[in-house]
């Protein structure tokens, strides 16, 4: 059986006209397609990582490296990351030499033992590098702090407020310890991230200062 395309009566075979509208059976119009589906428009993933999250995604090395050379080093790897806190603590209380000579010394161990471990290597010339970092921000921080010291000490509408206080620049040295804990938590908060990576057992790259890389060749 068949039937018509354009009122859908029955009709026999042979049939020229439909009983039911009338319309040619012989060249039966062709049905009309269908129509295309509307295109749905692409969703753009939203990212969800914080600024943290950014920061502390680095390149991972940690599959090159032997997992038992990670955990027997744990200690020593975060001791090269603490070098530089106390650089800074030192460098607070007996000034930046004295703060250069025992952070070389704490980075001494990590440095000696990485000869035969890869995990040691890794993190101790990152160390190297944060105290670098911590240095070069310790030498503008100076020129800083200096500046802005000298910029309130020149002011002379606070020269009674000076002889009140003993001659004290006391907005100048509210600025240039402002300024001191600014540069100084840099250095301090990259720390914490190498501290985070090998407690973690990875070896990543530091943040922001991980694309400058001391390294040698084992």
């Amino acid at each position: 059986m068949a039937f018509c395309v354009k009122c859908g009566t029955e009709y026999a075979e042979g049939a020229k006209v439909c009983s039911g509208c009338g319309a040619s059976l012989e060249n039966p119009a062709p049905q009309a397609a269908a129509p295309a589906p509307a295109p749905v428009p692409a969703v753009t993933p939203v990212n969800t990582e914080n600024f943290f999250q950014k920061v502390m995604k680095t390149k991972d090395s940690t599959d090159t490296i032997d997992p038992a050379d990670i955990q027997a080093n744990k200690a020593i790897a975060i001791l090269g990351y603490c070098a530089t806190f106390l650089y800074i603590l030192l460098g607070w209380f007996l000034g930046s030499f004295w703060g250069i000579i025992v952070a070389a010394l704490a980075l001494l161990v990590p440095l000696l033992m990485a000869k035969n471990s890869k995990w040691l290597t890794f993190h101790g010339f990152q160390a190297i590098t944060l105290l670098i970092t911590a240095i070069l921000a310790g030498i503008f921080d100076g020129a800083i702090s200096s500046f802005f010291y000298n910029l309130f000490a020149g002011n002379s509408w606070e020269s009674a407020l000076y002889a009140a206080m003993g001659g004290a620049n006391i907005p100048g040295t509210i600025f240039a310890w402002f300024i001191h804990l600014i540069f100084m938590a840099i250095p301090i908060l990259i720390g914490i991230a190498g501290i985070i990576n090998v407690s973690a057992g990875k070896a990543k790259a530091l943040p922001l200062i991980g694309i400058f890389k001391i390294s040698i060749d084992k």
